[in-house]
């Protein structure tokens, strides 16, 4: 479960200006639940899936994994988590053109050190 209480991300431009590109985003992902995130160019997904991962802090607003906050936990748990339980498929599939498509959708379960994942890589190429 990810939620996010008035998440918000500014750009500071200028002494002057701010640039939000999130404001006061409210958010309730439940376990097992996809997720698509659509909008035009500039629209904040990029920035909401950094913040959503911890690649990245909001400005303002609280970032909730489970009942607790992002913030508080430690890099190896973030690491974890993003490797076991969020995914991203991103517009540009950022695949390594010289691995073949199994090599490339192989390597989320290489870095998590899965030996069974063969498996399930040829069942989702499918």
């Amino acid at each position: 479960m990810i939620k996010l209480e008035n998440v918000s991300k500014v750009y500071r431009i200028s002494n002057i200006d701010n640039f939000y590109a999130l404001k006061n985003i409210n958010l309730y992902i439940r376990q097992g639940e996809f997720v698509v995130i659509l909008g035009r160019s500039g629209s904040g997904k990029t920035t909401l899936l950094n913040i959503l991962s911890r690649l990245d802090e909001p400005t303002e607003g609280i970032v909730l994994y489970h009942g607790e906050s992002i913030d508080k936990l430690t890099t190896n748990t973030l690491l974890n988590i993003r490797n076991q339980q969020f995914g991203y498929i991103f517009q540009s599939f950022y695949l390594e053109p010289e691995y073949t498509a199994f090599d490339n959708v192989s390597i989320p379960a290489l870095i998590a050190r899965n030996k069974t994942y063969k498996h399930k890589v040829i069942e989702s190429l499918d």
